[in-house]
C-alpha cells in the first residue's frame, strides 16, 4: 500500500497544484480519480465538512485544503522549498494563492448567481463563495465590477468576470466536463437568445406584476402574460412540467425544478418566502427587479 495517497480530480486546479507540489518534492503518490458528481465513500469519509477534492492521505492520516495540503508538504519532505524561507514573503506567498483561487461574489437569493454556481457545480469546479449584502457592497465587489457594481461576479486567476451569462460562456469554454451551451452554433444562438429574453422581457415584467398594485398591476400582468404565451408557443418541442394556462412552460418548470441537481441549488424554501414578505412590507421604492 502506498504510504502518500491523493484524493483528486484531473480537472480540478485544486488537486493539479498538489500534485506539482508532490513532484517538485520527489514524493511517490497514488493518485485516486474522484468523481465529483458521485463522490466516493472513502473522499466523503476523509473530508467529511467540506466533502470536496483534493484531500492527501499520508499515513492514514488525511489533509484536506488545497493551499494547507502544500505547506504540509514543504513542511514534511525533504527537496525544493515550495514557500519562502523569509516570514513576510511566505505571508505574501499565501496572500496571492489564496487571492488567486476561484472566487464567486454572489448573493444568496439572486436567480443570477444561483445560475453560476450550478454552471461551476456542473462542470465539477471548486470554488470559494463570497456572500454579498446588496445593501451594503463589499470593497471587493466595487472593486471587480465597477460599472455595474452588482452580482455576481467570478474572480479566475486574480481575473474578474461579470454578467451571469457571460460568466456562464467563460465556464463553459475553460473547463472540461458537461457543455453547458449547445455545440450547434445556431443552437447556441437560440440559446443565447431565449435567455436573453427570459431576463430582459419575463422577468422584470413578473417582477412589476407581482409588486405593483390597481390598474398598474393589470397593466404588468397583461404585458407578463403576452411574454409567457410568446414562450408557451416556442417550447412545445421540449417535453419537460405544466398548468392549463402555459401547458408546454409549466411543464418545462415542473421538470427543471424537480431535477435532483436543480434542487440541490435552489435557495432554501423558508428562507425566500421570508425574503418576499419582507419586501412586500418594505417601502414601494425597494420593490424593483433586482438586477444585482
Amino acid at each position: 500500500m502506498a504510504e502518500v495517497k491523493l484524493f483528486g480530480a484531473s480537472t480540478s486546479p485544486f488537486s493539479r497544484r498538489v500534485e506539482m507540489a508532490l513532484k517538485l518534492k520527489g514524493v511517490e503518490y497514488e493518485f485516486i480519480e474522484e468523481d465529483l458528481k458521485n463522490k466516493s465513500p472513502l473522499l466523503l469519509k476523509y473530508n467529511p465538512i467540506h466533502k470536496k477534492v483534493p484531500v492527501l492521505l499520508h499515513n492514514g492520516k488525511p489533509i484536506v485544503e488545497s493551499l494547507i495540503i502544500i505547506e504540509y508538504i514543504d513542511e514534511t519532505w525533504e527537496g525544493p522549498s515550495i514557500l519562502p524561507e523569509d516570514p513576510y514573503e511566505r505571508a505574501m506567498a499565501r496572500f496571492w494563492a489564496k487571492l488567486l483561487d476561484e472566487k464567486l461574489l454572489g448573493a444568496w437569493g439572486s436567480p443570477f448567481s444561483r445560475r453560476v454556481e450550478m454552471a461551476l457545480k456542473l462542470k465539477g469546479v471548486e470554488y470559494e463563495y463570497i456572500e454579498e449584502d446588496l445593501n451594503n457592497k463589499s470593497p471587493l465587489l466595487l472593486k471587480y465590477n465597477p460599472i455595474h457594481k452588482k452580482v455576481p461576479v467570478l474572480v479566475h486567476n486574480g481575473k474578474p468576470i461579470a454578467e451571469s451569462l457571460i460568466i456562464i460562456e467563460y465556464i463553459d469554454e475553460v473547463w472540461e466536463g458537461p457543455s453547458i451551451l449547445p455545440q450547434d452554433p445556431y443552437e447556441r444562438a437560440m440559446a443565447r437568445f431565449w435567455v436573453k429574453f427570459l431576463d430582459e422581457k419575463c422577468m422584470p415584467a413578473m417582477w412589476k406584476a407581482f409588486w405593483s398594485t390597481g390598474e398598474e398591476r393589470e397593466k404588468n400582468k397583461d404585458e407578463a402574460i403576452e411574454h409567457l404565451k410568446f414562450l408557451e408557443s416556442e417550447i412545445k418541442g421540449v417535453e419537460l412540467i405544466t398548468d392549463d394556462k402555459f401547458p408546454n412552460l409549466s411543464k418545462w418548470a415542473d421538470e427543471y425544478i424537480n431535477s435532483s441537481f436543480v434542487k440541490e441549488n435552489l435557495p432554501d424554501k423558508d428562507k425566500i418566502t421570508a425574503f418576499f414578505n419582507a419586501r412586500i412590507r418594505a417601502p414601494d421604492e425597494t420593490k424593483y427587479f433586482p438586477k444585482a
